[in-house]
């Protein structure tokens, strides 16, 4: 075992000495281009907390506000971890990993999440899948025909650099009144959160996408290009849908010189364009079905408390082992409920069910309807 030491690296102790050699590291163990590596590090790294571990592996945790039941709570999403080649399987992540634990743990944070490169490589430190998610290729109509009714030709998509600030206002709005209505968890779609996204879409040729009829906003997709056309994200009302599609196939075919690529997009999330639409008129080619991303209860108290179920209560009584966590041990007793509390287990009936801290994981995530797809 060799001896490592770790440099926790807050945004404002961010110099060029450390953003050049994380920006080695990352050259070295990933194949992002370098117009997106140049966007990570000019902007969404000078928000990370920077976990560097003798510089040669590392690991970034990138804040998120998220919406958890209503109310905004910073999340981390753990990006960037890698080691170069030479110095893998010596316990540098491991060492990381239990480093960022123990300090997120004294931060009261609930959960971590990350979008593993192998979900094998997680698992043994507690993290499980979050929730399903369905990617798909969507094929342009063989026959050339458009999707018509009363309003498609009132509709056009508008780059986010195009949109007055009266529009970024409506979007945010739009956004928010779309995921509230669906889901329990996301990430707040704010005008700063648009602004990072199509930062991002830019350096993968692409760009924030945003469905308008008559100056109101009618869905957004994130859209990039650097391939083939891809959308990472589109949310949309059910009506618009197959319109909004339409108009990504009129927009990729001018976007791209690549003439096949104008005859298929993919989609890599589905729920407001599939699940909501249940008449999508263009043929899906090569579905898949899995779990995007992991995540791993970091406080059992913060996470238990965070969550609030509509209907009945529902009592539980656990005994967790977590072997990273040593706070996690031991029995509680919990309810959840629109006001979920938890306290530690003093019954010493035999009550208690027995579970690994990724086995409780699995059971409440479930309970939870998620929608986290950042890139980083």
């Amino acid at each position: 075992m060799i001896d490592k030491k770790i440099k926790i690296v807050a945004p404002d102790a961010q110099n060029r000495e450390i953003m050049n050699t994380c920006k080695k590291l990352w050259e070295n163990n990933f194949d992002d281009t370098a117009k997106y590596v140049k966007y990570y590090f000019d902007d969404r790294w000078k928000e990370s907390i920077t976990f560097l571990c003798d510089d040669k592996s590392m690991l970034h945790l990138n804040p998120y506000d998220i919406k958890l039941f209503g109310e905004k709570k910073t999340i981390f999403y753990i990006v960037g971890v890698c080691t170069d080649k030479e110095y893998r399987h010596k316990g540098y992540m491991d060492f990381m990993l239990k480093t960022v634990f123990g300090k997120l743990y004294n931060e009261n944070v609930p959960f971590v999440y990350l979008m593993p490169a192998s979900e094998k490589i997680y698992t043994p430190y507690g993290f499980r899948g979050m929730y399903n998610v369905t990617s798909f290729k969507a094929l342009k109509r063989e026959d050339g025909g458009k999707v018509y009714n009363d309003c498609i030709e009132s509709c056009d998509i508008k780059e986010f650099d195009d949109l007055s600030e009266r529009e970024k206002i409506e979007l945010s709005k739009y956004a928010a009144m779309k995921l509230e209505r669906e889901f329990e968890c996301f990430v707040d779609r704010d005008n700063s959160y648009f602004e990072h996204k199509n930062k991002e879409m830019k350096a993968c040729e692409g760009s924030v996408l945003i469905l308008m009829r008559d100056g109101e906003v009618m869905g957004y997709a994130m859209y990039l290009c650097e391939d083939e056309p891809e959308v990472v994200e589109m949310v949309a009302d059910k009506e618009y849908t197959d319109i909004f599609v339409e108009k990504l196939f009129d927009y990729a075919a001018n976007d791209t010189e690549n003439k096949a690529a104008e005859m298929k997009i993919i989609f890599d999330e589905s729920y407001f364009i599939k699940e909501q639409n249940k008449s999508f008129a263009f043929f899906i080619s090569e579905e898949n079905t899995g779990k995007m991303l992991m995540a791993r209860i970091i406080d059992i108290r913060a996470f238990v408390g965070m969550i609030k179920l509509k209907g009945c209560a529902e009592e539980y009584y656990v005994e967790i082992t977590d072997d990273f966590i040593k706070e996690n041990n031991g029995r509680w007793d919990m309810i959840l409920s629109d006001k979920s509390v938890i306290k530690r287990g003093k019954s010493h009936k035999n009550k208690y069910q027995k579970l690994t801290i990724a086995e409780f994981g699995d059971m409440l995530f479930s309970k939870i309807k998620f929608y986290l797809n950042e890139m980083v």
